[in-house]
């Protein structure tokens, strides 16, 4: 199964439950299994963007295994 981790700004997203949570460290990122997580995921940041409580200058998905 795909791993991921989504990155914005030289940041690393930190997860789900901590939504707009943003850390510094690789390994406090999230890691996401699957592709349908990592749509859930994207869906959710997006929704973030929607509401304006969340603003970037660049996005990355970063797929860290097979």
């Amino acid at each position: 199964m795909n791993t991921y981790i989504i990155k914005i700004d030289d940041l690393y997203f930190a997860g789900k439950d901590d939504l707009g949570i943003l850390v510094a460290a690789i390994e406090k990122a999230k890691k996401i299994e699957g592709n349908f997580n990592l749509k859930s995921y994207i869906d959710s940041i997006y929704q973030e963007i929607r509401n304006g409580e969340l603003e970037f200058q660049r996005i990355e998905i970063i797929k860290v295994s097979e």
